[in-house]
């Protein structure tokens, strides 16, 4: 009996003593590595190559350096545009944000987001909603805001005869718009892109196609949470 422990006991030493071998080993190395300077673009390529899609998602998510946009006040302009990170899987995403205030005005998610009468729509609710409407509405240069650019001029007309347009209403690239923009980013981090990652995986194991009626499921199913 006494052997067997002190047998037990001995092999107990023994693999104490490896594991102290190879971390002893493991030290080395790293110490030979703290040694060694590295070329940054060495790096950046290896980056790119071992994790690609985490690379391309910081590249789009990124804030952006702008010029210095200021706005003197609520309600004078609103920043409007469509994101357009779930549109593959059926989920359109359009939203108006305060350009002051970076209060959301409004943020919808439904089947379209890209037809003239549905962004329409979204700016006359929400004028009615909050009873107020802006002094100049700012997007970029998409067939979808025709309507909304001719409401805004009536709304002003109402007020105003014959305003200049260019004063109630700018549109330029979607880079430019920068508080919605920002936002975007904000909430690709967030939220749309665990979305989008999610709904790849379903792609990927072979339950989405693309079509209309897988569409329609993933709507069914997860529309009321995103």
């Amino acid at each position: 009996m006494g052997s067997v422990i002190v047998d037990g006991y001995c092999t107990k030493i023994r693999v104490v003593c490896v594991r102290v071998s190879i971390l002893l080993e493991a030290l080395s190395e790293v110490t030979v590595l703290l040694d060694t300077t590295v070329d940054r673009r060495d790096l950046q390529v290896h980056v790119r190559e071992t994790d690609a899609e985490q690379v391309e998602f910081r590249r789009l998510t990124r804030l952006r350096k702008c010029g210095r946009y200021e706005v003197k006040g609520p309600n004078l302009v609103w920043s409007i545009d469509g994101h357009d990170k779930l549109s593959r899987f059926g989920f359109e995403i359009y939203g108006c944000i305060d350009a002051y205030s970076w209060y959301i005005i409004w943020c919808y998610c439904g089947h379209s987001n890209r037809t003239a009468v549905s962004v329409n729509k979204q700016f006359l609710e929400a004028v009615e909603k909050t009873g107020v409407f802006p002094k100049t509405i700012r997007s970029d240069m998409g067939w979808e805001v025709i309507l909304i650019s001719n409401s805004q001029l009536k709304l002003c007309r109402a007020e105003k005869p014959e305003p200049p347009f260019q004063k109630i209403y700018s549109s330029g690239t979607s880079t430019r718009n920068q508080r919605i923009e920002a936002w975007w980013n904000h909430l690709a981090g967030s939220q749309t892109e665990t979305w989008r990652e999610f709904f790849e995986e379903l792609e990927k194991d072979g339950f989405f196609d693309g079509g209309k009626i897988d569409k329609a499921c993933l709507q069914f199913l997860y529309m009321s949470m995103i």
